[in-house]
């Protein structure tokens, strides 16, 4: 597998390494049963146990109502700008679902070609599992683009360095019965931090029933910054505005003002 994966170290430990690529020659140098074509075949393969990693190769992949499953990390080998993950057909009502302690990073994620039902589209949602109350997921270097939601919380996550543009309701929001667990001693439904929230009626829908904590953010266009909760981040009070902002919906970033 070491062969097989150039991209060292890609951490898997105790888990298994699988890799997402379409090109004709991609297992050339693998086992067989390391690369899938699709990320549908990686992430419903047999024996994906806790601890196992899947790199997406660049490019665009095709999603609908996928599970990562506990414990297990996909991430892509390109980074956000290189590696997109869009639905599969109109009727998907998410792209990926996260069990506890799943991991998401360096991809971006958006509606594709579906058209007016990325209204309805919710990119990613967290889901809770008996037995597993205690374990944190997590969600780091991503880019959302679209849906009616970013990521919808339905388990204690953590999410950082994520930006959200455009979504038509919230760029995150928190199920009234989402479970609550502890991250750094901090219990939490939800801890956002070090994110752009750009473009959404809300930037980040929490719960009256549940915590959530947000923090070093920048909202940009966005008309209800927080619901439930406060950030003590200057633009969500509107204590510090940002004139003049851009994105390049190419690169996935913000002009340099932002």
């Amino acid at each position: 597998e070491v062969q097989c994966a150039p991209f060292e170290p890609w951490g898997g430990r105790d888990g298994k390494l699988r890799i997402v690529n379409g090109a004709p020659d991609a297992a050339a140098h693998c086992p067989q049963g390391v690369v899938f074509s699709t990320l549908q075949g990686a992430l419903e393969t047999e024996g994906l146990e806790r601890g196992s990693v899947i790199m997406i190769a660049e490019g665009e992949h095709e999603a609908c109502d996928l599970r990562i499953p506990t414990g297990v990390e996909l991430r892509s080998v390109a980074g956000a700008q290189e590696t997109t993950i869009v639905p599969s057909s109109p009727e998907c009502e998410n792209l990926l679902v996260m069990q506890p302690g799943a991991t998401l990073q360096g991809v971006a994620l958006g509606c594709g070609d579906i058209g007016p039902a990325c209204d309805g589209l919710t990119l990613v949602k967290t889901e809770s599992q008996e037995g597993l109350e205690g374990e944190r997921t997590t969600l780091r270097y991503n880019v959302f683009i679209g849906g009616k939601h970013g990521v919808q919380i339905g388990h204690g996550s953590t999410l950082r360095y994520n930006p959200f543009f455009d979504a038509t309701a919230a760029a995150v929001t928190v199920d009234d019965a989402a479970v609550e667990n502890s991250h750094e001693g901090e219990e939490s439904a939800l801890l956002l931090s070090d994110g752009l929230l750009w473009g959404s009626p809300i930037g980040i829908s929490g719960s009256p029933e549940r915590r959530a904590l947000a923090f070093n953010n920048v909202y940009i266009k966005t008309t209800n910054p927080t619901k439930y909760f406060e950030d003590p981040s200057p633009t969500a009070s509107g204590e510090a505005l940002v004139s003049g902002a851009t994105f390049d919906e190419a690169l996935y970033i913000a002009n340099e003002d932002v």
